[in-house]
């Protein structure tokens, strides 16, 4: 390889960040590699360089991250499993990259949303934990035919002594032989608050690469929602999955495409080092024109590796097809559905989404404090309770690929007016005994 100009140097950056687990309990070997020139940038957007499929040798890698080099392109960052660089060029560069066979794809490094809560239409004061309090997310459905966050329905609720019958929440779980045990599950969201009763013990925290944040902890809210429901101890589908929360969204509910793809990154270095079954689940995105965009790029990317990856369809009412990365090809893409099984009127629909969950008044976690809960909708609600299904599954069955997966969910869910297959708790159960007799 030609030598790299004296205009730039090398810097090698270790990802591990854990707030919540021991270096010990994940291997510490994550690293990329980052060229920084020390000629000014001049306030030049960051671009993702999508690389070829074929392009899979450090050797390629090498090549490519010289030909943006001699275009005077700055800041690079390179991301080895996903087949991605991130750097800050010039039109002309840019111009050079698009002509050149290296490169399948070029994308502006845009703000991704979250999934985000909206305010509930219920009343958001402070409520006991009921005995006969059901979560949504494991009531029975009726079989009724049928990057800010995406904007949710949330009301806080705080804990004050009381108790709630946990029957209905452990049905999925009692119905799996392993409960998610040996499967870790990435949470690509706000961070987590470790100390959470539902989480405490049960949770690794981190940062995403490259970004800004000091730690994985969790400072919005949504993460802790999302990962009680996956596996926290009383709320979650999975309680024996293994979770590793990656912040790569900030308290305003926002981060880069950047950001997202570097913790998408680090999932898949985790995950070829751990050699078990894993899950992905983001509920991010935002809309998107009619090319493959880096996310859609990350997701399928992922998935080659073996994750399943799961994504929120978005809250919009629109086509989820317009929307990254729940568009792309390889995602678990989930709808929102209510109480009776119908899609909720604010979930994205459509032909790219894979399966409709339980996502209307869903009671989980929340980091407002230890024992802190709240009650929200929104499709981010719904695919971490398919992420805990399919974590559950896995953790059955061992590795398996995403495709099977996929088809398995749509065997499980019953089909609504608009073919979306719903599954829930007891779908699980019912194809579970099925698969057994």
């Amino acid at each position: 390889m030609p030598a790299v100009p004296q205009t730039a140097f090398l810097v090698l950056i270790s990802l591990l960040t854990l707030s919540s687990a021991s270096p010990s309990d994940l291997p510490n070997l994550y690293l990329r590699t980052t060229i920084r020139t020390s000629t000014p940038t001049h306030n030049r957007p960051s671009h993702l360089f999508v690389l070829q499929r074929a392009c899979q040798s450090e050797q390629c890698h090498q090549k490519a991250l010289q030909f943006l080099l001699q275009n005077h392109c700055q800041n690079l960052i390179l991301f080895d499993h996903l087949r991605m660089i991130k750097a800050k060029c010039s039109p002309k560069a840019l111009q050079n990259a698009r002509r050149s066979r290296r490169f399948i794809g070029i994308h502006r490094d845009e703000v991704i949303k979250l999934a985000a809560p909206l305010h509930d239409t219920t009343s958001a004061a402070p409520l006991r934990m009921s005995t006969t309090l059901r979560p949504a997310h494991e009531r029975s459905f009726q079989r009724i035919s049928n990057l800010s966050f995406y904007p949710d329905r949330t009301a806080a609720v705080a804990h004050d002594g009381g108790v709630v019958d946990l029957s209905a929440q452990k049905t999925a779980r009692r119905c799996s032989k392993h409960g998610g045990e040996g499967v870790t599950v990435y949470v690509i969201d706000t961070g987590c608050r470790s100390s959470h009763e539902q989480l405490r013990g049960r949770v690794h925290t981190m940062v995403a690469p490259g970004s800004a944040y000091i730690s994985g902890e969790d400072d919005h809210g949504h993460g802790t929602h999302v990962a009680a429901t996956i596996g926290g101890r009383d709320f979650g589908i999975a309680p024996r999955a293994k979770l590793v929360c990656i912040k790569a969204l900030s308290e305003r509910n926002e981060g880069s495409a950047h950001d997202v793809v570097a913790g998408v990154q680090l999932a898949m270095r985790l995950h070829k080092a751990e050699h078990g079954p894993g899950v992905i689940s983001i509920s991010l995105g935002g809309r998107a024109g009619r090319r493959k965009t880096a996310l859609d790029a990350a997701v399928d990317a992922a998935s080659r590796a073996g994750l399943s990856f799961v994504v929120a369809a978005g809250n919009a009412g629109a086509d989820a097809c317009a929307f990254t990365p729940g568009r792309a090809r390889m995602a678990i893409t989930v709808a929102a559905v209510d109480e009776r099984g119908k899609v909720a009127g604010f979930s994205n629909s459509g032909g790219c989404v894979s399966v409709g969950a339980p996502g209307v008044r869903v009671w989980s976690a929340v980091a407002d404090g230890d024992d802190a809960y709240g009650v929200s909708s929104g499709t981010s609600m719904a695919a971490p309770f398919v992420s805990g299904l399919v974590a559950l599954l896995v953790g059955d069955n061992g590795r398996t690929r995403p495709r099977t997966v996929r088809k398995w969910l749509r065997e499980i869910g019953f089909t609504g007016d608009d073919g979306v297959p719903v599954v829930s708790a007891k779908e699980f159960c019912e194809w579970r005994r099925f698969q057994r007799a």
